[in-house]
């Protein structure tokens, strides 16, 4: 049996002899009731729960073993003992972890244990998969909230004989074969984080942490703290038509920043001023006035044509960007998080205008920027990398503010891009609660916990101190710091992205969770991505099927175009490249006049937002004699009458009652036959 709980083994020590002598066998057990609960026997009392806790493990397990030690015979223990001892040692240490976290809990009268499930890295999403469609042949979302609350088995209270004592404790009820609570979707190789994300979402997995239900995440919701803890744009991509159905792990999102390198003892010798350079485009007269000059050993530029255009990929492969401003504003949670250590770090990089998706070959902004460049490459004044003992007057850095500190001692550092993070940093891990949970408001306790609680972060992710690490004190610039050393011989091994949030324990061996500060403040200056979600957008609405066939049958040979074009552009002198691009503009590829024909297509696909803009006015016209033909309104009144009731039913169904289940099932044939009707009538 699981260790006692250390708080109620005392309080069970103290009160025993006396309560033995003086009253009954269920009189005794009343009364360690009080004690245990804290409560009067004949009150209600907070129901106990056991709830599964699914996580992916750097450590070995066996395929398709999901068990605690506890729960298998003497037998399977030794078979695993002599087949696979170090899987055996994981789980013993599992299970000691998984006491203390439980000691824990019910120390906070949380009247909660969590039950561990560590699945290795290689058959995690294999097996949450599998999971959800054995329970799903069973029972339906949300069956489990609450199964069993009719019974006394919740709140019963188990006795044990010790020795020669009677030990009294909640009796928790074991995880049911059909009860999945808290698990982790992250983006792990062949695994999309978004696509499993939306698919367990869209199938009704997922508990819903922002509605009316729940109202758990949201500025007066329970948790509302939670939104401080991760930052806004962060969390507004967990969003699926306004639920958000996981909480994102805080975590390093990204890191690449760009800049503009100006040397500084080569600026002194000029009349030029640091303060005016501002991007590439202001250092242009700086860089030719050194060239001119021809100093031996000095490079006028560093840098790649590729790397100075600073837009935004949606799609790297096909050319296809979008280009994005933004500004600095101030950021109250950083002014909270920075306030005790003095620092100063109160801004954010927040998005202002998105300026559209093109053809990277129809952006002026990459024309220019590559005009500029091959002016300074026709005189001389480029080179990719500066040789042994070179010198460059300005140069571009894409690197991390870490990376660009070693150079302040010799270069102005200008900031000139910040980090962007994209679908594989935004959906890399993040925590839900299933609609198979026992208990939903539990189980959004322990989630909160994950967010916000170093010591139960500490000990999901490392263990326990003393077995599976020691902690050390060491003074760092005259201060005492407390570092982690982690036993090189442990079995128990976490992946911390996979814990919860990653800045309420320690970032690895040998370092103090302060460590986390760069992290912060880079986590700050980053911005999402807007084109983050554009393979699901253009699926839904921003693209007809008809030209996203055309776009995926056709994907290979553009591809080819355009990386054949890079290549040529690269070589290119300022005069070829401006011819270039007036060829372009006539046939998409000077050198490739056997795919002219598909031009009109290759735009149509590339140039969206012309494309939408075009197919609304092709059908302004039938629209507007459509809107005057009483049959065609009456289909669109009940269609619409139709969705509404649907909409209804879903909500009482979402609350339990399935009374009209039978109603929303005709609804959805109907409503798919009468938009046939439509279909047709517009054709016609």
């Amino acid at each position: 049996m699981k260790k006692r709980l250390l708080c109620i083994v005392v309080a069970i020590l103290m009160v025993l002899p006396v309560l033995l002598a003086s009253c009954g066998k269920e009189d005794e057990k009343d009364k360690m009731k009080d004690i245990i609960l804290g409560t009067d026997s004949d009150k209600p009392i907070d129901r106990a729960y056991t709830l599964s806790l699914w996580i992916p493990t750097d450590a070995i397990t066996v395929k398709g073993m999901t068990a605690d030690l506890s729960e298998l015979t003497q037998q399977q223990k030794q078979d695993l003992l002599n087949h696979n001892p170090a899987v055996y040692e994981f789980l013993k240490r599992v299970d000691d972890v998984e006491d203390a976290i439980n000691e824990v809990l019910i120390g906070r009268s949380f009247y909660t244990k969590i039950d561990i499930v560590p699945v290795n890295n290689e058959y995690y999403e294999e097996t949450i998969a599998n999971k959800f469609a054995s329970i799903d042949k069973e029972i339906n979302p949300g069956d489990m909230n609450n199964k069993g609350l009719d019974t006394a088995y919740e709140n019963e209270i188990a006795e044990e004989v010790v020795g020669n004592k009677v030990i009294y404790d909640l009796l928790y009820r074991p995880v049911d074969k059909n009860q999945l609570d808290i698990f982790l979707i992250r983006d792990y190789g062949e695994y999309d984080g978004y696509a499993q994300y939306l698919s367990y979402a869209n199938k009704g997995y997922l508990l819903a942490l922002n509605d009316a239900n729940t109202n758990y995440v949201a500025p007066t919701g329970t948790y509302a703290s939670i939104i401080k803890l991760i930052r806004d744009p962060f969390l507004q991509q967990m969003k699926i038509n306004d639920k958000i159905y996981a909480l994102p792990n805080n975590h390093l999102y990204a890191d690449q920043y760009q800049y503009i390198l100006v040397n500084k003892e080569l600026l002194s010798e000029t009349s030029f001023d640091i303060a005016d350079m501002k991007d590439f485009y202001s250092c242009i007269d700086f860089i030719n006035a050194v060239g001119e000059k021809g100093a031996d050993g000095v490079v006028p530029f560093v840098g790649n044509y590729n790397d100075i255009a600073n837009y935004i990929y949606v799609d790297r492969e096909l050319g296809i960007n979008g280009t994005v401003t933004y500004k600095e504003v101030e950021n109250s949670e950083a002014k909270e998080e920075t306030a005790e250590d003095g620092k100063e770090d109160t801004k954010e990089k927040v998005y202002e205008k998105i300026l559209g998706i093109q053809n990277i070959f129809e952006s002026e902004e990459f024309t220019n920027f590559v005009k500029q460049y091959k002016s300074l490459e026709d005189k001389g004044y480029v080179k990719t990398e500066a040789s042994d003992g070179e010198i460059a007057a300005v140069k571009i850095l894409n690197g991390t503010s870490l990376e660009a500190d070693e150079y302040s001692d010799e270069y102005y550092v200008i900031e000139t891009a910040v980090p962007v993070a994209n679908t594989e940093d935004i959906f890399a891990s993040m925590f839900a609660i299933s609609t198979f949970s026992l208990n939903y408001d539990r189980s959004m306790k322990i989630l909160n916990l994950l967010q916000s609680d170093s010591e139960i972060r500490t000990l999901l992710q490392y263990g326990i101190k003393g077995e599976d690490y020691t902690t050390v004190t060491e003074v760092i610039n005259g201060v005492e710091v407390e570092k982690i050393n982690i036993k090189e011989d442990t079995y128990y091994k976490m992946n911390s992205l996979y814990t919860g949030n990653q800045y309420y324990t320690y970032p690895g061996n040998n370092t103090t969770i302060d460590d986390w500060d760069y992290v912060k403040k880079t986590n700050l200056n980053t911005v999402v991505n807007p084109f983050i979600k554009f393979d699901y957008l253009i699926k839904n609405g921003k693209l007809s099927d008809e030209d996203r066939a055309f776009l995926n049958e056709n994907r290979a040979k553009y591809v080819d175009i355009l990386r054949s074009a890079y290549a040529k552009i690269e070589n290119m002198t300022l005069a070829e490249y401006e011819l270039f691009m007036e060829t372009y503009n006539a046939n998409f590829d000077s050198l490739a006049n056997d795919l002219a024909n598909i031009k009109k297509d290759i735009e149509s696909v590339l140039n969206i937002d012309s494309l939408i803009e075009t197919k609304k006015q092709e059908i302004a016209f039938e629209q507007e004699l459509l809107n005057n033909d009483a049959g065609y309104q009456d289909l669109l009144t009940q269609l619409e009458q139709m969705k509404n009731r649907r909409e209804e039913i879903q909500k009482e169904l979402d609350a339990g009652d399935k009374t009209n289940e039978n109603e929303y099932y005709d609804l959805g044939t109907k409503i798919t036959m009468i938009g046939y009707d439509i279909s047709n009538y517009e054709s016609n």
